[in-house]
């Protein structure tokens, strides 16, 4: 049971994290929608499983893509970007955890 509420917790904190992302950027739409998706968590269907694989994956290329363009921009302006691409990687490297948790199986209780 502390298994399955650390792994939910950490799925809703990546899509807030993908959520805040995209508030960031100006796109309050998806940024709702990241949000709204953590109710698929407590859907047990296979479809609402995928729906959640795929909402995490597409929010790590967007970390993905975010940090090269700010490292590379930090680059041409001579800033330094290793503070930068730390914190991107250790970002990344949570939400990864939540995509991989995706695949884990909870045990049925016995009665």
């Amino acid at each position: 049971m502390m298994l399955k509420a650390v792994k939910y917790i950490f799925i809703i904190l990546s899509l807030i994290l993908i959520a805040a992302h995209f508030l960031r950027a100006g796109i309050p739409s998806l940024a709702f929608l990241f949000t709204f998706l953590s109710v698929f968590l407590f859907i047990k269907h296979p479809i609402s499983t995928l729906i959640i694989r795929i909402a995490i994956l597409s929010g790590i290329a967007a970390y993905i893509g975010t940090a090269f363009k700010i490292i590379s921009l930090r680059k041409q302006l001579g800033l330094p970007y290793q503070k930068a691409a730390f914190i991107m990687a250790g970002v990344i490297g949570f939400i990864t955890i939540s995509f991989i948790l995706t695949f884990k199986k909870e045990k049925q209780q016995q009665p």
